[in-house]
């Protein structure tokens, strides 16, 4: 069962950001793609990416690797067109953090009045966007608000104009 459902989430992730050509887009849709099989898959996705190491054995670990390197996958040709900065990596376990949070969330508390049908690209643009936007910043420096909102509005303005 696990290798079927790893099957599964791999074609998943493969087939959001096969074609795309912007970076970013192929990004958002490869986290979107990962929250949308955790809501239509809810136990193949707690089997592969929820249970504790040693109840779903070898499965587990070779489908968070290959989970990694797809998402690896998505983040490398942003750091390559320079929209992220840093190690692809350790900036896809940062991003990886809010997808996985975000179907965790959606799985385990679905009383709640989630947007079932846009939050995963929601939350996956969110990390592209706040991961575009941190890796330009010194993490030990403290921005305050209202310098950080005028540069944010204006940047906005900017992107908007494109």
């Amino acid at each position: 069962m696990a290798a079927r459902a790893w099957a599964n989430l791999d074609k998943h992730m493969r087939d959001a950001r096969e074609g795309v050509g912007d970076p970013m887009r192929a990004l958002r849709r490869t986290g979107a793609a990962y929250v949308r099989f955790a809501v239509d898959h809810p136990v193949q996705y707690r089997l592969l990416l929820m249970s504790a190491p040693d109840e779903a054995g070898e499965a587990q670990h070779e489908a968070a690797n290959a989970c990694l390197q797809h998402i690896v996958a998505a983040v490398r040709p942003c750091v390559e067109a320079g929209v992220l900065r840093g190690d692809a990596e350790q900036l896809t376990l940062r991003m990886w953090s809010a997808v996985h949070g975000c179907a965790a969330l959606l799985i385990s508390q679905p009383h709640l009045p989630w947007p079932v049908e846009t939050i995963g690209d929601e939350v996956a643009r969110m990390a592209g966007l706040g991961a575009a936007m941190a890796t330009r910043l010194d993490p030990r420096e403290f921005y305050p608000a209202d310098a950080f909102t005028a540069a944010l509005d204006g940047a906005a303005a900017v992107l908007r104009q494109t």
